[in-house]
């Protein structure tokens, strides 16, 4: 924890990275399947792809995580995990952008760069929440979150529409929308690695073995205490139903509520315009969400900053319920375009909560047990964000294949329900009272080292 708490500017600057991070996604979420369709990637891997990002994760964030934690280098314990991050995704990027030059190699090449590059990317990820952690006092682990949900919109509005400006559906487009993409990435975390001055650890470390952090991460499963359970637990529902949406949420627009069908399935010519609108109108929609997101998540965190509100439970508990709402209506609702643009809209209000509440009482129980492992925490609240993303990812797939067009519907009902179990399970959260100003405590007694943020 930080000596001293931070102001609201030095927050964000903490933060500030998401927005490339976040910058990445939204362009893989909109190139990749055309890419490597374009490329004659088989139906089955094409819809399936996505499995390898909580794959990579699963097994990335725990040993950067255990790593980090222990680092000694004079540059600090995060730093130079998330330098490293940031040139292995550069390099993972300029691969995949060029895959278009390989030939009859293409499809190998820039199949075998999306996965490394969900590698790299997962790299950054784990060390910049324990930066976000070690620095905030344990009263601003709320606000720094937010921050970070507040960044991540802005990067999902700037993905789209750089996507929007340089992606025609060629991966003719790529090399200039990918390098602008890690062009931004490497602003926003030179920035931080410059602001953020890391102290380099005094305490005695010991030699950590690559599988050791596994080891260590599925012991802690069986360890957890109860408000760790119930938070894991919630996590776990959260990202089921994320990953129920997201891969059908296009399809669904395009097929359910526009009744149009994807070029090339046999479908009239009328069909398939009423798909291409749906797909516009998703687009929009899901640029409209990015909106919402950034403004909600800014304003949470200023209200919690000023400490009207200090306890999560409720604020996250009505966040998921909103979605859960929303995702049951798709399904037994009219699914009209009206329908359509609250449910993809106001997912924002749910996913801003799953992308911070969580990590902030991660946080906070780290300070109140004045440990310094935050990273090996937040590895093992990643092992339940990765494990219902690859169970629920078959289970859509096995359902659009059983049912057709009725199974995308279905796919809402599921997210429906499993944030209506989340929100339920937030009334269990444990929160004791919040130290003001105990960040120095905290770091003299488990001889943390602590940033300091250069004015």
């Amino acid at each position: 924890m930080s000596e001293q708490r931070l102001s609201f500017f030095q927050l964000a600057l903490l933060t500030m990275p998401w927005i490339g991070v976040q910058a990445i996604w939204s362009t893989e979420f909109s190139v990749i399947t055309p890419v490597m369709e374009s490329y004659h990637l088989g139906p089955f891997w094409s819809r399936n792809i996505w499995i390898f990002g909580p794959i990579t994760g699963f097994f990335t964030a725990p040993v950067v995580g255990a790593f980090s934690d222990a680092c000694t280098s004079r540059l600090g314990r995060r730093r130079p995990f998330i330098i490293a991050g940031l040139i292995l995704t550069v390099i993972a990027s300029t691969v995949f952008a060029l895959s278009n030059n390989y030939g009859s190699a293409r499809l190998a090449v820039s199949f075998i760069s999306f996965i490394i590059l969900d590698i790299t990317i997962n790299v950054m990820q784990t060390p910049l929440r324990a930066l976000a952690g070690d620095n905030a006092a344990e009263d601003q682990q709320t606000t720094v979150q937010l921050f970070a949900t507040f960044f991540q919109g802005c990067g999902s509005m700037l993905g789209f529409g750089l996507s929007r400006a340089f992606w025609t559906g060629s991966p003719e487009d790529l090399p200039k929308l990918i390098f602008t993409v890690m062009a931004v990435n490497i602003f926003f975390i030179t920035l931080t690695c410059f602001v953020i001055t890391e102290k380099r650890t005094t305490r005695e470390v010991k030699k950590i073995k690559v599988t050791e952090p596994f080891v260590v991460v599925i012991r802690n499963v069986f360890k957890m205490d109860k408000k760790m359970v119930v938070v894991c637990a919630i996590e776990f529902l959260s990202w089921a139903a994320a990953f129920a949406y997201w891969p059908a949420a296009s399809s669904w627009w395009g097929i359910n509520v526009y009744k149009g069908c994807p070029k090339d399935t046999g479908c009239s010519a009328e069909r398939e315009a009423l798909y291409k609108e749906g797909q516009k109108n998703y687009g929009d929609s899901s640029l409209y969400q990015a909106i919402i997101q950034t403004v909600f998540g800014l304003s949470l965190a200023f209200i919690v900053s000023r400490g009207i509100l200090t306890k999560v439970r409720i604020p996250y508990l009505l966040c998921l319920a909103v979605g859960a709402v929303f995702f049951i209506l798709a399904k037994v609702g009219p699914q009209t375009v009206t329908m359509a643009y609250f449910v993809t809209m106001l997912w924002a209000i749910s996913n801003s909560a799953i992308n911070a509440f969580p990590f902030a009482l991660v946080g906070r129980y780290a300070a109140e047990d004045t440990s310094d492992e935050i990273g090996v925490r937040m590895g093992l609240l990643n092992l339940f964000i990765c494990l219902p993303q690859l169970i629920i990812t078959f289970v859509v797939s096995a359902m659009s294949d059983s049912l057709g067009e009725e199974g995308l519907p279905w796919a809402f009902l599921i997210a429906g329900y499993c944030l209506g179990l989340a929100s339920i399970l937030c009334i269990f959260i444990q929160e004791g009272p919040i130290a003001v100003n105990k960040g120095k405590e905290v770091a003299d007694e488990a001889n943390v080292p602590v940033a300091e943020v250069k004015q």
